[in-house]
């Protein structure tokens, strides 16, 4: 609906490309590493496969994004569960996934180290479900003194 440039991976881009070919020119295929700069962010390329889904299946490409907004590094993994290599002020914390444990979810939160954590990739959970995540989640960051919360739908990032 804007005439914004389109940054994805090379399938996504072809995707694109097939199923919308007058989008075609705003596509622009990134990869890991890149670096760009968009509205005044810094954006970086992080990753470059998706997590292991099931043994049997190929892994496919999936990249996550690391964003400095005003000083402040937050930190989008996609699904490719790939940490960015340097300290994260903010994470976007994968909850759940039909190929993810609440264990990795929160090995993935640590092992990134963010002092905050805010729940995103949770719509595959019951709410019962994501109760269990919730507090599994902000027990185990705490202990790492990690601060972790779910926003409201449609609230703002402060």
């Amino acid at each position: 609906a804007t005439d914004a440039p389109i940054h994805t991976i090379a399938a996504v881009a072809a995707r694109i490309r097939e199923d919308a070919p007058d989008l075609a020119e705003r596509v622009e295929v990134v990869r890991p590493r890149d670096r760009l700069r968009l509205g005044g962010i810094g954006v970086e390329v992080v990753g470059e496969l998706h997590a292991v889904i099931h043994p049997d299946l190929p892994r496919f490409h999936n990249s996550g994004y690391l964003l400095e907004v005003d000083g402040t590094r937050v930190f989008h993994p996609g699904d490719a569960l790939t940490g960015p290599g340097r300290e994260v002020d903010v994470l976007l914390a994968p909850v759940s996934a039909p190929w993810m444990k609440i264990s990795e979810g929160i090995d993935f939160a640590r092992s990134v180290g963010a002092a905050r954590n805010v729940a995103i990739h949770d719509r595959i959970y019951s709410d019962t479900g994501l109760g269990v995540a919730d507090q599994h989640f902000g027990r185990f960051l705490a202990a790492a003194e990690q601060d972790y919360v779910r926003l409201p739908e449609g609230a703002d990032l402060d």
